[in-house]
């Protein structure tokens, strides 16, 4: 199964709301201008899904600094708080 990061704007995965799958692994300093994207994801993301052979790794300050936070494959959050973070995708 190949990478990916299933962006929400709205809570709880709700899809009627705009959505988009980054499936590109990288380090991102910002969600804007993300592979694929048809918008800056900076403050839309509101919910996110961590696809079954990704891992992530997204930091509180620019630069890759500050707490950083691993998401492991399969990890889901449906009311995430994602401030413009970078962050890290892998393959596993």
């Amino acid at each position: 199964m190949p990478p990916s990061i299933p962006f929400f704007a709205g809570d709880d995965f709700d899809e009627n709301d705009d959505n988009f799958t980054l499936t590109e692994p990288g380090e991102y300093e910002s969600r804007k201008g993300l592979p694929g994207a048809d918008q800056d994801w900076t403050d839309e993301a509101d919910s996110l899904k961590v696809g079954e052979s990704t891992s992530v790794t997204v930091y509180s300050e620019e630069n890759f600094e500050g707490d950083s936070q691993d998401l492991d494959p399969g990890t889901e959050q449906p009311d995430a708080d994602l401030s413009p973070q970078p962050l890290k995708m892998t393959c596993e």
